[in-house]
């Protein structure tokens, strides 16, 4: 609760999350509020119509991350995502850079066995083998979508999969990695690999897992990043945008800007109050 408090979005999403991961809910609010639909750079609207399947993100997460991508298509260096699933978010990434003529591939890594062994201490609720999805997936989506000579595709624990990658450079960082390990492995190898104003994004982070914030804040911490809120539980930050305090940072400026995503999470803040009083009614009627 003092949470809650002292966040009100990030206690929106704990008090509803069923709703921020629910696509029945998104699908409905899309069609009796189309305002809600994200604001993605150009291309994104047809594309998440198509690919909207092939991911477990809602497309105000994936519009973010097409965003950061625009904002980054003129640096130097291709684009990473670590933790691909059926590979729907690095094939629209790959599309998009297509569509705007821009050249550069698109990294896919994987296990593709889901996910490893959680840190007991750091690691709320996930389990391992969770979101297994085999490899021929995200190929077979790369063959259909004309786009298998722009993307690579790496099988393995990013662990032995990063470490490969000694003379490549990124502008465009998509951390899927659900774990604290895993985000802690992705951090230490990537952010060496990033080019000036590169943007690492990192799912869920806010999402009550632990591992991934905790990740995240150990390491920005010591480099002074500013972190910036997206679309729950999303959360990025730019290589090199320093802050002037000591310590980590975060800013919600942006994210209380996106007047689509603020529609929808209002629409979030009702459906919860109305559960409550429906709960509040039946515990009336239940014990008089």
């Amino acid at each position: 609760m003092a949470r809650a408090l002292r966040d009100p979005l990030a206690g929106t999403y704990l008090g509803g999350a069923r709703y921020f991961m629910d696509k029945a809910f998104h699908d409905e609010l899309l069609r009796s509020d189309p305002a809600t639909f994200p604001d993605g750079p150009d291309g994104f609207a047809g594309l998440w119509e198509y690919l909207r399947g092939y991911t477990m993100m809602d497309p105000w997460r994936v519009a973010s991350i097409a965003s950061r991508l625009w904002e980054v298509r003129h640096l130097p260096g291709d684009v990473i995502e670590c933790g691909v699933f059926t590979g729907g978010t690095s094939i629209m990434l790959a599309l998009l850079l297509r569509r705007w003529g821009v050249t550069k591939k698109v990294y896919m890594l994987d296990s593709f066995r889901g996910l490893p062994v959680p840190n007991a201490t750091h690691d709320a609720f996930y389990r391992a083998g969770w979101f297994a999805v085999g490899r021929n997936t995200a190929e077979q989506l790369a063959i259909r979508c004309g786009v298998r000579g722009s993307v690579v595709i790496m099988e393995g624990w990013f662990k032995d999969t990063l470490p490969r990658l000694t003379q490549e450079r990124f502008c465009l960082a998509h951390v899927d990695g659900d774990l604290y390990e895993s985000t802690t492995t992705c951090l230490r190898h990537l952010v060496p690999r990033m080019v000036e104003g590169g943007v690492m994004v990192m799912d869920d982070y806010d999402d009550g897992g632990g591992g991934v914030k905790r990740a995240v804040q150990e390491h920005l911490t010591h480099t002074h990043e500013l972190l910036h809120t997206g679309p729950l539980p999303q959360a990025y930050f730019r290589v090199g945008e320093k802050h002037r305090e000591r310590g980590f940072r975060s800013s919600q400026k942006e994210i209380r800007g996106n007047r689509p995503y603020g529609r929808m999470v209002a629409e979030v803040q009702r459906r919860v109050t109305e559960d409550a009083r429906a709960v509040a009614r039946l515990h009336k009627l239940v014990n008089g």
